[in-house]
């Protein structure tokens, strides 16, 4: 007899993908940089280490850029997978 998909390995695949196999440690956190460069266009932002609201842990970059001649908005959140589990 087959087996069959069960509903949360469907919900993963919908999702993307499957759940990371290793787990992030409290440690792994507290030793990730406090900081992260990124480049848009050419130019750098820097995103400063954030606890979120939701409980997860990462980094959180605002600023603005030109792209084209055009000044633009750059916000993005950058979230360590797992993190949220993490105490």
């Amino acid at each position: 007899m087959a087996k069959t998909k069960t509903k949360e390995k469907e919900k993963e695949e919908k999702k993307g993908g499957a759940k990371q196999k290793t787990q992030v440690t409290a440690k792994q956190i507290d030793d990730a940089a406090p900081s992260v460069e990124v480049v848009v266009d050419g130019q750098k932002l820097l995103g400063e280490k954030k606890d979120f609201s939701s409980g997860s842990v990462g980094w959180n970059v605002n600023g603005k850029v030109v792209i084209s001649g055009l000044k633009c908005q750059v916000s993005a959140n950058i979230i360590i997978v797992g993190s949220k589990n993490v105490e």
